[in-house]
């Protein structure tokens, strides 16, 4: 009984250890086949099978008849249909992103360029003296001296000027009226002032010589005679130049040219230090432009304070163009500028950013013009946007695009023979039965091809479905192609 008892335990003993091994085993082999299970794995949204730009949140049939397929979150990098890329925030922090508005504002575009100083045309005065004769004394004996108005510059010895005198002074001792008119008049036209003809009427006395006195206040910037150098009539004796003003001339490139108007803004800039050291307006653009150096000259006119402007010297200038008005904006630092483009890269919170392109316009200052492709107060990044184009274009990021071909979802269907293909124009000719939706008869037609057709391996006189949509303009473009029966 005892010897029965003990063999009956000992069984027992046996058989619970073996369930005990092998129910974890049991229950950890259900646990491994439940997470297989596709009914746990989170769907992001779905697409038609042929048509992936047609998407939506809850299944369903495709307007072809094809049962919609899922599209999880793990196979779509975990996003959720998110077609960016997602950066933890702090690494974010660590690259030094820096971010800035899309702004609306209205800014001045300038022209840069390079000017020189120049005389006043303007202010210039040339000496001549209308008799032959010879220099006596010079009272200016070197360029670049400054006379006022009125100053003694020579004193000149001509004979003719000393015989009109003689006959002058005769008319006046016979006390006729007329013979001394027309002697004054004589003096007149040899350079002589009416107060040095009463002054010789007074003391009738002729002078031996003639001093020659500047008629303007201004510097000597030309002189042609020296001490008993002898006078000739063509020849000015001398230059001065007023230097309370001096022309700034600007040299603008040929394609510049259209935008500058007279009465625009100048700053003007030193050439060293990039301080602003004047401000005026264009005041004449020549009509001719130079053959070397295709440019277009532009004259300001500037006030010569304390001789601050020293001809020859060179300056930088902004000439302002034509204002742009209530337009977007974006810090020039933004803009990634590529062979086929441009693009920013938005930063949509939460880490997640996205490659969008853009196009641009003038560049005023640090910002610059966006024509298309951003809104007013989307977030563009500045600051390391490199590397998360870089890293964009790694995970395969989406980029928004700005053609004027926007992202279009199929609105219809049909069915027909694809006729012909034409891959340099992107257009296709369909020879299609009815289409009720846009009331078109059976017939042949010939229409754009949607960016996201793919033409390689479709051949031509087959039959196809396929999907359109209307183009904002109104236009109609084929969105997808499906060669019925597939394609070899």
């Amino acid at each position: 009984m005892n010897k029965k008892m003990i063999i009956a335990g000992s069984l027992l003993v046996i058989g619970g250890v073996t369930v005990g091994s092998f129910l974890p085993t049991f229950f950890r082999q259900g646990e491994t086949g439940n997470s297989n299970n596709p009914a746990e794995r989170e769907i992001a949204y779905w697409v038609a099978p042929m048509d992936p730009n047609f998407r939506r949140d809850t299944p369903g049939q495709s307007p072809m008849g094809m049962d919609l397929v899922p599209v999880y979150t793990d196979e779509a990098g975990g996003q959720a249909a998110y077609d960016g890329v997602e950066i933890d925030p702090r690494i974010v922090a660590n690259i030094g992103v820096e971010t800035a508005s899309v702004i609306r504002d209205t800014k001045a575009p300038t022209i840069r360029t390079v000017a020189h100083i120049a005389y006043n045309e303007k202010a210039t005065s040339h000496v001549h003296v209308r008799a032959n004769g010879w220099v006596e004394k010079l009272y200016v004996r070197a360029v670049g001296e400054a006379v006022e108005a009125g100053d003694p510059l020579f004193d000149v010895y001509s004979p003719e000027l000393n015989t009109a005198q003689a006959e002058f002074l005769q008319a006046v001792s016979s006390a006729r009226p007329g013979l001394m008119r027309s002697a004054e008049e004589r003096l007149i036209g040899l350079g002589l002032s009416r107060n040095d003809i009463a002054e010789i009427h007074s003391s009738k006395v002729a002078r031996p010589t003639m001093t020659v006195r500047a008629p303007i206040k201004g510097v000597v910037t030309v002189l042609n005679v020296s001490d008993q150098s002898r006078i000739m009539l063509e020849k000015p004796t001398l230059t001065l130049v007023d230097l309370d003003t001096v022309w700034l001339l600007a040299d603008t490139f040929e394609i510049d040219v259209p935008h500058v108007q007279a009465g625009a803004t100048v700053r003007v800039f030193d050439v060293n230090t990039e301080e602003q050291v004047a401000e005026s307006n264009v005041e004449y653009i020549y009509p001719d432009l130079n053959m070397q150096t295709r440019t277009n000259p532009v004259r300001v006119l500037l006030k010569n304070e304390n001789n601050r402007f020293k001809p020859g010297q060179f300056f930088k200038v902004d000439i302002e163009r034509e204002r742009i008005e209530d337009a977007l904006f974006v810090p020039s630092t933004a803009i990634i500028r590529l062979g086929d483009g441009n693009r920013v890269i938005l930063a949509e919170g939460n880490g997640r950013f996205r490659p969008a392109e853009v196009m641009i316009g003038e560049a005023v200052g640090e910002y610059t013009q966006i024509m298309a492709g951003l809104l007013e107060g989307e977030t563009v990044v500045v600051g390391s946007q490199f590397l998360i184009d870089s890293e964009s274009s790694f995970q395969g990021a989406q980029v928004r695009l700005t053609t004027e071909e926007p992202v279009l979802e199929t609105e219809v269907f049909g069915r027909g023979t694809l006729v012909f293909i034409d891959p340099a124009a992107r257009t296709v000719s369909i020879n299609h039965e009815a289409i009720d939706e846009y009331d078109w008869p059976s017939g042949e037609q010939t229409f754009e091809l949607s960016s996201s057709v793919k033409l390689e391996g479709i051949p031509e006189n087959v039959s196809i479905d396929f999907g359109m949509a209307r183009k904002p303009d109104g236009s109609i473009t084929v969105t997808v192609i499906h060669v019925m029966g597939g394609v070899e």
